[in-house]
């Protein structure tokens, strides 16, 4: 029997028991889950039907299924003797993810692999998230957001929360094309994240959400802005991007505080670099050379790589 006993200011009040029974582990072939699976398109709030492999030995089955970051409070929590369960998910959540348990006379078996699954809204297909990809680990804490966008009309924003529910501590990025560059995410921490489009004063479109979890240390980047033009570095990755480029860019180069050149590839034409050779470890000035179509000319900016 397990009871909670709580103690304040003034007084103290005791729970109701609670009988817990303890059971013992039992071993089950591994199986798998059918549906629903990571790259599947659900609707927010829409319903779902789980279903998973049958398992040898097996009597019931505990499934879970939460909306949730955690386990510890499933929108199911339920233990059948079938082998599947459709149930309707609630509203505005913007991801879902479930896992099984095989059990029988013996005990309890170890939990499936858990599916994590990005919900769809219904807002335009242009505001679907492409990178940081769902599920990422290892996320730097400054970077580069990516959506599909194919409407230039428009007012389009980056929302990260902590809170799957963007109720709180909600950072917005603006979006310029389909990036926006964004900083600051809390180290070693599950962030959400979506885009949202400007309608009206008092509407919104909501991109469906995407999930990533940012590593413990923070990514030394650059942001630089000359007559329109905007450049992005990542130390993470030694890229350079076009954040914003109103007039085509023929070349790009670059060099260290003695002048000295430093070797750049192009990755894509006209909108990502890679820095081959870093000319020291450390934050570093570059001056970058920047030439734009049909210019003789080129634009100078200077970045900490």
């Amino acid at each position: 029997l397990v009871r909670a006993i709580g103690i304040g200011r003034y007084g103290s009040s005791v729970s109701a028991a609670r009988r817990i029974r303890i059971v013992p582990r039992a071993v089950f072939p591994p199986f798998e889950l059918v549906q629903p699976l990571a790259f599947d398109k659900i609707r927010i709030g829409s319903q779902v039907t789980y279903e998973w492999q049958p398992v040898e030995g097996a009597l019931e089955y505990h499934l879970q299924a939460t909306t949730s970051s955690a386990f510890d409070r499933p929108d199911i929590d339920t233990v059948i003797s079938g082998r599947q369960v459709t149930a309707k998910l609630p509203p505005q959540a913007p991801f879902l993810q479930w896992r099984v348990q095989a059990r029988s006379a013996a005990g309890v078996g170890a939990w499936s692999d858990t599916v994590r699954i990005a919900l769809q809204s219904d807002a335009p297909e242009e505001l679907l998230p492409v990178e940081p990809t769902f599920g990422r680990l290892g996320v730097a804490v400054n970077g580069l957001f990516e959506i599909v966008r194919t409407d230039p009309e428009g007012s389009v924003v980056i929302e990260a929360s902590t809170d799957p529910y963007f109720d709180e501590g909600v950072l917005v990025f603006t979006v310029s094309q389909s990036t926006a560059v964004y900083s600051g995410l809390p180290a070693g921490r599950i962030v959400y994240w979506r885009a949202a489009k400007k309608v009206s004063d008092y509407e919104k479109l909501f991109g469906p959400g995407s999930i990533l979890v940012t590593d413990r240390t923070t990514s030394v980047r650059s942001y630089a802005d000359v007559d329109g033009l905007e450049l992005a570095f990542d130390r993470s990755s030694q890229t350079l991007f076009c954040v914003s480029c109103e007039t085509g860019i023929e070349a790009v180069s670059a060099y260290d505080i003695l002048g000295k050149a430093i070797s750049v590839e192009t990755l894509e034409i006209g909108s990502r670099w890679g820095i081959v050779r870093p000319p020291a470890e450390g934050a570093t000035l570059v001056l970058l050379a920047v030439r734009l179509t049909g210019s003789s000319s080129p634009r100078f900016m200077v970045v900490t790589i």
